[in-house]
C-alpha cells in the first residue's frame, strides 16, 4: 500500500485522505488566526460573522451540485435542484436588499 503511492502520485494527491487533511489545515490555520486576531486586538476592525455564515451556505449549497458524484441517486437529482434554486434565490434577495434598502441612513458607515 505504501509503494503504491510512489507509482502513481497524481491520484494519491488526488484521494480523498491528501484533500480532507489539506480542508483540516486550510480551514484550522484560518479559524486560528481569525481568533487570535479576535482576541489579541478586539479593537481592530473585525470580519463579520453573517459573511462567514453567507459563505458556509454559498459553499454547500454550491458544493453539492458542483463536486463529482460517483454514484447518483434519485434523491440527490432533487437535492441538485434546490440547491441551485435555494442559492439563486439567497442571491438575488441579497441583490434586491442592497439595491432597495430603505433604510440606508441607519446604516453605520464602513471605517477602514
Amino acid at each position: 500500500m505504501q509503494d503504491k503511492w510512489l507509482d502513481n502520485p497524481v491520484n494519491f494527491l488526488s484521494s480523498g485522505v491528501v484533500r480532507l487533511i489539506l480542508i483540516i489545515l486550510l480551514g484550522g490555520g484560518d479559524t486560528g488566526l481569525a481568533i487570535y486576531a479576535r482576541f489579541k486586538n478586539p479593537h481592530a476592525s473585525r470580519v463579520g460573522f453573517s459573511a462567514h455564515l453567507g459563505g458556509f451556505v454559498a459553499g454547500v449549497l454550491l458544493g453539492i451540485p458542483i463536486l463529482r458524484n460517483l454514484e447518483v441517486e434519485k434523491w440527490e437529482k432533487v437535492c441538485f435542484w434546490v440547491c441551485i434554486v435555494l442559492y439563486t434565490c439567497f442571491v438575488a434577495a441579497a441583490i434586491l436588499f442592497n439595491g432597495f434598502c430603505v433604510q440606508i441612513n441607519r446604516c453605520p458607515a464602513s471605517v477602514y
